[in-house]
């Protein structure tokens, strides 16, 4: 490099950049050429952001085209919760909901940030009560073999000692067959085999219970709820795939810098479309002297970005009802737990 082109970068380099435009024509004449002549490297914009002035995001793309080691160089300094690892861009939060920060808070109808923050922060309640109005028909009906034979001995045991009086037709049945048309002995073949097949029988029987009813009442509640939060956390993930792969997310605890004898958990993601994320963001803001270490942050770049308008905020559109095959699912898995 000669004396002459090395004091025009100095030029640069101390913020004369007018002088620049004026021996070249233009700044971007100027970076052109010494990215042609591989110099673009010596810019030193991570030291020289104040001086670069309203100029720093047009040398920063420049030095993205002529020189993409240094360009990673940059950013990785500037931006915080941005790694490198074998050749893909991560993002590290020590906050999860932050996320929530990419979605849309005024959308008709769109689940707002601060719900789908405590989502995904864990601290959203989806608690639901009366979920329905008949355990015969969506509980006892959908359960298994293994678990409906389990609540024939439950219900059996608990009325041993009773004599149930028979309300129903097919009660007034068995207890003619079993010789005293005035009640009904129970047994778990027989609730198993017979009386669950019919709704009025099996609800007669339940009401002579004590808790077996209610515990099969708050058992549809937290299937139907674990269904639906599932549904909802699945959507939410789905909408983040337009930023991130979530295929690629962990939670990672990393050694304190100060004390070793501590730790700290982030949330780990993998970045999709990074580098025109950040191509975008340069662009949109390559007349004003806001460098990336403005921001700090690469969810702080994709906001701005929202603001420009280059990329769109995300909405999410929580379902009106839990999904039905799950609910079923979740009402066999957390059969044990209440009863």
């Amino acid at each position: 490099m000669t004396e002459k082109l090395q004091s025009l970068i100095d030029y640069v380099n101390n913020g004369n950049i007018e002088f620049i435009k004026d021996f070249f024509g233009s700044l971007e004449s100027f970076l052109n050429y010494i990215g042609r002549k591989g110099l673009i490297h010596e810019l030193d914009i991570i030291n020289n952001e104040l001086e670069f002035e309203d100029e720093v995001n047009k040398i920063a793309l420049a030095i993205k085209e002529h020189n993409p080691e240094k360009f990673r160089e940059y950013v990785l300094e500037s931006l915080s919760d941005v790694t490198y690892e074998n050749g893909e861009y991560y993002v590290t939060l020590n906050d999860k909901s932050k996320l929530a920060y990419l979605f849309c808070d005024s959308g008709r109808n769109g689940m707002s940030q601060s719900t789908i923050s405590e989502i995904l922060d864990g601290e959203w309640d989806f608690d639901f009560w009366d979920t329905t109005d008949n355990v015969y028909r969506d509980v006892i009906q959908e359960l298994n073999k293994d678990n409906l034979i389990y609540l024939s001995k439950k219900i059996s045991e608990e009325l041993s000692d009773v004599e149930v009086e028979p309300e129903t037709e097919l009660l007034e049945e068995i207890a003619e067959e079993q010789g005293h048309p005035e009640y009904v002995t129970l047994t778990p073949e027989l609730i198993h085999d017979r009386i669950f097949n019919d709704e009025n029988s099996t609800k007669s029987i339940l009401n002579e219970t004590n808790n077996i009813k209610s515990d099969l009442y708050s058992l549809h509640n937290r299937a139907y709820a674990s269904a639906y939060e599932d549904e909802v956390y699945s959507g939410i993930m789905d909408e983040l795939e337009t930023f991130f792969d979530m295929r690629y997310s962990e939670w990672v605890t990393v050694p304190s810098s100060v004390n070793p004898n501590k730790s700290h958990i982030y949330f780990k993601v993998k970045i999709t479309n990074f580098d025109s994320e950040i191509s975008d963001y340069l662009n949109n803001a390559k007349n004003y002297s806001e460098p990336l270490s403005n921001y700090g942050d690469y969810l702080s770049i994709l906001s701005e970005n929202i603001s420009y308008g280059s990329i769109n905020c995300l909405n999410y559109y929580a379902p009106d009802y839990a999904d039905w095959s799950k609910t079923k699912e979740n009402i066999n898995e957390l059969f044990g737990d209440y009863l």
